[in-house]
């Protein structure tokens, strides 16, 4: 015997009488009529060691990344090419540091160069961030343990960013997207930096964006870039970003805000959201996106744990700070990596992928409310691509059954699944199907699931319906959990071409011109698949969903 009681916070009580148990599952409303944020895309960095190509495959198919943020390194010009600012000499310009890589086999090094050509011709939008100027223009007279630009060189630091900026144009055909005129101006460290008060990064945005109009670069600007939140805005504001959107002239240049997320308590996501609050604010007033551009734990990588963490925080930016872009650190073989040289792949790596790979640009976030503040979801809405992704996130230490209910969406018929938990790295686990725009799924305890969802096309599914029937192109059964189905043909059909639903040929077949049915060989990895027809110069459809 059931019964069903209804509760407050939107949580639906099952009673099964008889046994006295109880299961539980939580309400998750996704609206698609209230809308936040659209998404620039999500990434990885790669600063210090450049992989070979061997690694292509997991950053931008695997992972499939839309923005790889790299270190401008400051090799590029080791002395001043001359003392005139307005001209480059290109002799002196030592464009061997784009190129060259570690000849060790072991390394498994690549070249800057490629990497950066391979990442735009997928359509990759790269970030570059100067971790230093040269040491010749800074008053420490050395690229490391911070320094200021020597006072009166900002137009010689305006001409360093047009000469990386036209190297890999203009010798490469690769154009830089965004750029970032400092990481974390606000931190002294033993490796590259530089530091910039709140007034004088405000000023030599000023310069470097007063010479990209003179030179139409197209290049973005995006700022400050700081380390701590603190020194992104403050109560009085006085800090970087404050400054920067209180002066017109520096906001017109900025494209994006950006920061890391450091000084906070990784191990507890949750207390960065305090800090994300006043950030969002004054990204809101000063009319601007907002970027997460670097973070990572710098101890504990290998575990669990951090990559548990991770998708944790990586939620809490997108939903509570309406970042348009986070970028995780780092790809390949530094302190933190996601991949090792032996291309493991990290606990972190397969966590970060639930969001990097499903979240695409372009997409907007849609409203999502859970019934339980440990079922951690958020959902984004792509009306180009015409699809819809829900990750969502169990922090709870069992788990816990969700009841999703989709509304405002339209077209949802099946959504393909992925996991990452302790015992999975980012596994494929088939279809779910849909029925009435909901459905019900069961998260592990201490999971990240990811749903994603091809929209039935509006155009599609009546040419499907009205050619449907008995001179129609039909499935059965549909959905199949066997190895085969039965397909009903037009009259005079002679080929039948399956397709996924991204568009890839799965396989054609050659069909009698007298048979009015085949058995179809379903035995092809869960998901939504379109069988398409041609007969009498018309085009029949119709979907089939494969269960596992």
């Amino acid at each position: 015997m059931k019964a069903k009681l209804t509760f407050g916070a939107g949580v639906r009580v099952v009673l099964l009488l008889g046994s006295l148990s109880m299961a539980w599952a939580v309400a998750v409303t996704i609206d698609g009529s209230q809308e936040y944020q659209t998404m620039d895309g999500l990434g990885v960095a790669e600063a210090w060691n450049t992989p070979d190509s061997t690694f292509y495959p997991y950053l931008f198919d695997d992972l499939d990344i839309s923005i790889l943020r790299f270190r401008i390194a400051p090799e590029l010009e080791p002395l001043n090419d001359n003392n005139d600012p307005n001209v480059i000499d290109w002799n002196n310009i030592d464009l061997s540091i784009l190129t060259s890589f570690n000849p060790n086999p072991a390394a498994h090094g690549g070249s800057l160069r490629d990497l950066l050509r391979e990442a735009k011709n997928r359509g990759i939008k790269i970030m570059g961030t100067i971790y230093s100027p040269p040491a010749w223009m800074k008053t420490n007279d050395s690229t490391k343990n911070g320094g200021q630009v020597i006072s009166g060189y900002e137009n010689e630091f305006a001409e360093y960013v047009v000469i990386w900026i036209s190297t890999l144009k203009d010798y490469y055909g690769i154009e830089m997207d965004y750029i970032s005129l400092q990481n974390e101006p606000d931190v002294t460290e033993v490796w590259e930096t530089c530091t910039y008060t709140a007034s004088s990064l405000n000023n030599f945005i000023k310069v470097v964006g007063a010479r990209f109009a003179s030179e139409n670069i197209t290049t973005k600007i995006l700022g400050p870039e700081t380390g701590w939140f603190g020194s992104f805005t403050n109560s009085q504001g006085t800090a970087r970003a404050d400054v920067i959107c209180g002066d017109p002239v520096t906001k017109g240049y900025v494209d994006a805000l950006a920061t890391h997320s450091y000084g906070q308590t990784y191990n507890n996501p949750d207390s960065l959201i305090y800090g994300w609050l006043p950030i969002k604010s004054l990204a809101n007033s000063c009319n601007k996106k907002l970027w997460m551009t670097e973070y990572c734990n710098t101890s504990g990588n290998a575990t669990w744990l951090n990559a548990f963490n991770m998708a944790q925080h990586i939620h809490n930016a997108i939903t509570y700070a309406d970042v348009t872009a986070y970028i995780c650190w780092e790809f390949f073989d530094a302190p933190q990596p996601i991949i090792l040289k032996d291309q493991t792949t990290t606990y972190r790596y397969h966590m970060q992928k639930q969001y990097i790979k499903h979240i695409r640009p372009g997409s907007v976030r849609i409203d999502v409310q859970s019934g339980n503040n440990d079922v951690c979801v958020s959902a984004f809405s792509h009306k180009q691509n015409n699809t819809l992704t829900i990750v969502a996130i169990n922090r709870n230490a069992s788990s816990q059954t969700a009841d999703f209910d989709v509304q405002n969406i339209n077209n949802l018929s099946v959504m393909n699944v992925s996991r990452t938990s302790v015992s999975e790295n980012s596994v494929d686990l088939g279809a779910v199907a849909i029925t009435g725009n909901a459905f019900t799924y069961n998260l592990p305890d201490s999971s990240v699931t990811t749903f994603t969802a091809t929209l039935s096309s509006t155009t599609e599914r009546p040419m499907a319906a009205a050619m449907a029937g008995s001179e129609g192109l039909h499935v059965s059964p549909n959905p199949v959990n066997g190895s085969r189905a039965c397909v009903s043909l037009p009259s005079g059909c002679t080929v039948v071409d399956l397709y996924t639903v991204s568009g890839r040929k799965v396989r054609s077949l050659a069909i009698p011109s007298a048979q009015a049915e085949f058995w179809l060989d379903t035995r092809l990895p869960a998901g939504v698949y379109v069988l398409r027809a041609i007969a009498d110069n018309r085009v029949y459809l119709d979907d089939i969903m494969i269960l596992r």
